[in-house]
């Protein structure tokens, strides 16, 4: 995520050469920005790529201050970059307030942008409802854009209803088949239900950001300066940004989700579907919980923040959640079983409760780690 230079965390200073990350990146930044860098500090934060903030002194004496980032492969990032520099190129002059593109495809792949001026935590005090609230409108923004309306060959147009679904779960199930330490219940499960369960009906293929909401936008003066982090962008049903700003919910408040549903409604100028809605919650959590647990599997356990333990059991815990909701099933009642049942995997009334159960109880075990996240459940999705 991109940050002001007022709200980097301290420990961002840390400075590591940009070339020795990328030959000749460096210059490269100079030159596509008009002047000379005088600074580079690397900023910490993000998974999956790793950032500076870059200061360039131009002809006439001024500076101008920008953010470089680069793909991180064995971080599980591959290829973000060339997406986020494509939909930022393809958005500059729409209504979206995105950061402004220098230059991208830089060596070792480096996207060059402007640095936006603002906060990137979650809003709160006066500025949650107005930010909350343009921030909507500009999501409805976003879903009016569709494969024939911006040209962006980056982004491969699904070519099913059922690959407008699937498509960004499968390019990361097949890492997660390879990598048996990964493998978890409820991972297995969630893939297969979201396969049985596919919404039907043809749906526009739109913009989708894919992670949108607090953490992924500047904002300052209770206005959003900028969406960013655009490198999981791809062409896909509105409702997954809907359901995604209501699983950052959890670490992130948004306020009223029932009122960011209706604010989307009266932007868009047409009602949500309810069910289509409770199924993208499931497939953001089982695809979060799965790329967790990617990174889980492939770390050496001395390199493993806590923090993103904490996550996994969040996002357990909140995946069942949504699969309950979603099918119809009781969560989060009775005295719960710690096995699960010998039944099919398909059998969501007997696997969905003792899924849900050992995942209450496992955040419960962990309430310390989880910390104030411990009692962060999902809000309902309104019936429309």
């Amino acid at each position: 995520m991109l940050v002001s230079r007022g709200t980097m965390p301290k420990d961002a200073h840390t400075t590591s050469s940009l070339d020795e990350h990328a030959v000749g990146l460096r210059a490269w930044a100079g030159r596509v920005a008009g002047g000379e860098v005088t600074r580079e500090a690397r900023h910490a934060g993000g998974s999956h790529r790793i950032a500076w903030q870059v200061d360039v002194a131009v002809d006439d004496d001024r500076l101008r201050e920008l953010f470089l980032t680069l793909d991180a492969p064995d971080a599980g990032g591959e290829d973000g970059n060339r997406r986020d520099g494509a939909v930022l190129a393809a958005l500059r002059e729409t209504s979206v307030p995105v950061p402004g593109l220098v230059g991208r495809e830089g060596p070792g792949g480096a996207l060059l942008m402007e640095r936006i001026a603002g906060r990137s935590d979650a809003p709160v005090g006066p500025d949650l409802e107005p930010v909350m609230t343009e921030l909507m409108g500009h999501m409805a923004a976003l879903h009016g854009f569709g494969p024939d309306s911006l040209d962006i060959p980056e982004l491969p147009r699904p070519k099913t209803s059922e690959a407008l679904a699937l498509d960004q779960l499968s390019a990361v199930e097949a890492a997660y088949r390879e990598t048996p330490g990964a493998h978890q219940p409820l991972i297995d499960f969630g893939l297969g239900w979201l396969r049985r369960h596919v919404p039907s009906g043809p749906v526009r293929p739109a913009l989708v950001h894919g992670d949108i909401g607090p953490g992924n936008l500047i904002y300052a003066a209770g206005r959003v300066q900028a969406i960013v982090d655009w490198e999981i962008a791809h062409w896909g049903d509105p409702m997954e940004d809907v359901a995604a700003l209501s699983v950052r919910d959890m670490a992130t408040p948004v306020g009223s989700f029932a009122r960011r549903v209706e604010q989307y409604e009266a932007a868009v100028g047409e009602g949500v579907d309810s069910g289509r809605l409770r199924y993208y919650r499931v497939l953001v959590l089982v695809r979060n919980s799965l790329l967790i647990a990617l990174t889980l599997a492939q770390s050496p356990p001395s390199q493993v923040p806590a923090q993103l333990g904490a996550f996994a059991l969040l996002l357990r815990r909140a995946a069942t959640q949504a699969l309950a909701e979603a099918s119809g099933v009781a969560w989060g009642a009775g005295p719960g079983t710690s096995s699960l049942p010998d039944a099919p995997m398909d059998e969501d009334g007997d696997w969905i409760p003792a899924l849900a159960s050992q995942a209450i109880a496992a955040c419960e075990a962990e309430r310390e780690l989880l910390g104030p996240l411990a009692d962060r459940t999902l809000q309902a999705v309104p019936e429309r």
